[in-house]
């Protein structure tokens, strides 16, 4: 009886430990695919031009969807959450040539990890700066 228990843990335990390196594996590649949409996010906020914060979200939810599928990411658009405020900047409203902007990424953790952890959401913030258009550069 005794080697029937033992061999039963041994191969409990092998399957937890080789499960628990599969979810960290695709905990990491979650990270790494969130920075980079992110860092896209931030670009194209920047070469946007003349924008109004309320205005970026659909625009980004778009362009994002567009990267997801055409770099083969396993992201859910539908489970990710995009923000950008304002900072610092010349104008009350728009984000315009020199503003400052916070661009915030949230996207849910799978179920066992948050399961472990108080956090239920990655969070990942990037600040950007509008660059200047053609006709803003003086000559």
């Amino acid at each position: 009886m005794n080697n029937y228990l033992g061999t039963l843990l041994s191969i409990l335990v092998m399957f937890l430990i080789s499960s628990g390196f599969v979810q960290v594996h695709t905990v990491e590649q979650m990270k790494q695919e969130l920075r980079e949409l992110q860092a896209d996010a931030v670009k194209k906020v920047e070469a946007e031009g003349n924008l109004l914060p309320a205005n970026t979200g659909p625009l980004l939810r778009t362009y994002l969807a567009d990267e997801i599928a055409n770099k083969n990411f396993r992201l859910d658009i539908n489970k990710m959450n995009i923000t950008v405020s304002r900072t610092t900047g010349i104008s009350d409203d728009a984000l315009t040539y020199n503003d400052e902007f916070l661009c915030t990424l949230t996207y849910e953790k799978p179920k066992l990890v948050a399961f472990f952890q108080n956090n239920k959401k990655f969070v990942f913030s990037m600040r950007g700066t509008m660059e200047p258009l053609p006709y803003d550069a003086n000559p």
